[in-house]
């Protein structure tokens, strides 16, 4: 069994265009790298420094995607990797790091190029439910057998073109955190390259951010959900196109609270 496995996602590439960006990420070992297209087939690729296997599939769904390749990993432990995330030079500290703690799950830092898009950094400790509903998983190492022991996986009707289009990544570690507790290292480790941001993409759809992110809340708040949510409003209102009312957001936001309040009695 190796220590690691990097499961990458990716949407309509080419195998030269996987390769390409694999190299370019700096990881070493192996990777499964699952590919949403118009075909079902299986390829593996071996470099100097990679081992390689691309699953192109019909299956629509980052969350979808993630949990298929989840099922297909082997490894001892596992992260979940976008396509445009650069490794720093820290691979062999953080194996080390894994061997010496032994723990269920734990985060190294994430920076981004997008200042759109806000990847909050920690110091070395145990993440809250707070801190884990408001990062995605970039950068989290889960102990694999506990994922499967405790059947945590993806939550395949949230997400992109969904009712709900935004949160897999937050439900997920908060569903994780009834489990074990997620230790944050303090180091770097990752480096996004994200040049849009679906928070300020001109497609943007309010209505449908707003739901999303009530039932975030409901699912990271319980009955506090509704205080929060106003907090949440009165302090990113500069994250929104001017001339929105803060009365819609908080409306929009108490919708998908209301919505996950039912949807889980």
């Amino acid at each position: 069994m190796c220590l690691f496995e990097y499961l990458v996602t990716t949407y309509r590439k080419t195998n030269d265009e996987i390769l390409s960006i694999l190299k370019a990420s700096n990881i070493k070992g192996k990777i499964l790298v699952g590919n949403q297209c118009d075909v079902d087939e299986t390829i593996s690729f071996k470099t100097d420094t990679q081992d390689i296997t691309i699953f192109h599939q019909k299956s629509i769904g980052v969350s979808k995607n993630r949990n298929f390749l989840l099922r297909k990993a082997t490894s001892k432990f596992v992260t979940f990797v976008d396509d445009d995330q650069i490794y720093f030079d820290v691979q062999d500290r953080i194996e080390k790091e894994a061997i010496a703690n032994d723990l269920p799950a734990f985060r190294v830092n994430v920076v981004s190029d997008n200042q759109a898009r806000r990847i909050r950094t920690f110091k070395k400790g145990k993440l809250s439910i707070r801190q884990v509903g408001g990062i995605g998983v970039w950068g989290i190492f889960f102990k694999r057998e506990k994922l499967l022991e405790h059947k945590l996986f993806f939550d395949e009707n949230i997400g992109p073109g969904q009712k709900l289009n935004h949160g897999e990544d937050s439900i997920y570690l908060l569903e994780c955190k009834k489990h074990f507790n997620i230790v944050q290292f303090d180091m770097l480790g990752f480096h996004l390259l994200t040049e849009e941001s679906m928070w300020v993409n001109e497609q943007r759809d309010l209505n449908i951010e707003m739901f999303s992110h009530g039932y975030l809340y409901f699912r990271m708040y319980g009955w506090m959900a509704k205080f929060f949510a106003i907090m949440f409003v009165f302090t990113h209102m500069d994250c929104y196109p001017k001339g929105t009312k803060k009365c819609f957001l908080i409306k929009k936001m108490y919708e998908g609270i209301n919505f996950g309040r039912k949807s889980l009695k």
